[in-house]
């Protein structure tokens, strides 16, 4: 008689089992629409940081007002006051991914014309407008962004994939200030740090689109 004693218990061959692999926090990131979105996202979040790091050194440089750097947090703050609404509902109402990607676009010629303001030495109020346009951009991309992210993974693998996200931002935070101090140091200008952040930009909604 055959033995009874391993009836029901699955083959070694069966592969990884379930549980493993629920428990496994790389999964998500074999998943190539996924590793491809938090790459992007890093890379456009570390430019972002350097970026915010330059403009302040560089309008202090110029002007050595506080009222300056001040008038940095307002001017980016104010997009989110004027079209949080209307990028919320663009973001429910339209492909995402389009936005992102032409959103990216809109931050990679602000950044653009940071550099050529830097390069030119053109009045600071054109910083503050190139600002302003960037922090629109992002207002519009945030929303998509959030709403993105659950179309490129399951419900199961969804926690793992904000866990990463968040990860990679938290990297970019402290990252981002470093780097661009860096670049400031070894060239002692802004212009490189913001062109950095347009080629980021566009390595973003490379990988995305």
């Amino acid at each position: 008689m055959h033995s009874m004693t391993n009836l029901g218990t699955p083959p070694e061959s069966a592969g990884t089992p379930p549980l493993a692999a629920a428990l496994d926090p790389y999964a998500v990131l074999r998943n190539r629409d996924v590793a491809l979105y938090l790459v992007g996202r890093l890379v456009a979040s570390l430019g972002q940081q350097m970026v915010t790091l330059a403009v302040g050194w560089e309008l202090y440089k110029r002007t050595h007002s506080a009222l300056a750097l001040g008038l940095v947090g307002l001017t980016q703050m104010a997009p989110m006051v004027l079209f949080t609404l209307p990028a919320g509902h663009l973001a429910d109402n339209y492909d995402r991914k389009r936005i992102i990607v032409m959103m990216n676009l809109v931050v990679a010629c602000a950044s653009l014309g940071l550099a050529l303001i830097s390069a030119l030495g053109a009045h600071v109020f054109w910083i503050y407008f190139c600002l302003f346009v960037a922090g629109t951009a992002r207002t519009f991309l945030w929303p998509a962004s959030a709403a993105f992210l659950p179309q490129l993974v399951s419900r199961q693998d969804f926690s793992r994939a904000v866990t990463w996200s968040s990860g990679s931002f938290q990297l970019s935070s402290v990252a981002g200030p470093a780097a661009g101090g860096a670049l400031i140091a070894l060239t002692h200008h802004a212009a490189p740090v913001y062109a950095f952040n347009a080629a980021a930009a566009l390595i973003c909604l490379t990988l995305i689109s």
